[in-house]
């Protein structure tokens, strides 16, 4: 419930009438969160984190995005493993408008844009690990054969005795 005007009552308490023309319980007087305007809001109000003058400043307020937002966190954020960052101007981003860090720190590498065509793959394996040089350029079929040949090494090391599979994972045998 939000004041829409302010009187001082016979005995000095400042009171407050809502819009609905009811008087309502003793008004608090609140620097507004959002234009550092005055304002008075009823003592069960006074709690809350923010306050503000009127519901418009308190629109302003929810509506906010991007770097506006108190809640925001930087533009980067992890998604299906990999670290995904906020850029506008990619001609690659998603619909949310973040592109994957390794393909930004891939195209910083070679000088352009990666096409659409071109995947990057991580050496180790680890998708957080966007150094430039654990990071490798290859179509996609290139992508799946790499994967492919990792997997049949690590089947050759398991009949090797060189890992073995115990509680659900691989260890390397010393």
């Amino acid at each position: 419930m939000r004041v829409e005007k302010t009187y001082i009552n016979k005995i000095g308490v400042r009171r407050f009438i809502t819009k609905d023309g009811k008087r309502a319980q003793k008004a608090n007087e609140i620097i507004c969160a959002e234009c550092g305007g005055i304002g008075y809001v009823r003592t069960s109000s006074l709690g809350r984190e923010e306050n503000y003058c009127s519901l418009s400043c308190q629109r302003k307020f929810m509506y906010k995005t991007g770097l506006d937002h108190p809640m925001y966190k930087g533009g980067d954020r992890i998604s299906n493993g990999y670290r995904i960052i906020l850029n506008k101007k990619h001609p690659y981003r998603d619909r949310d408008n973040y592109v994957p860090f390794h393909r930004l720190v891939a195209e910083e590498k070679i000088g352009r844009y990666l096409n659409s065509d071109e995947v990057v793959h991580h050496l180790d394996g680890d998708k957080l690990n966007n150094n430039s040089d654990n990071l490798f350029i290859c179509s996609k079929s290139k992508h799946k054969t790499l994967h492919y040949d990792l997997e049949r090494i690590a089947y050759k090391l398991y009949k090797e005795n060189k890992i073995k599979f115990v509680n659900n994972n691989y260890y390397l045998c010393e």
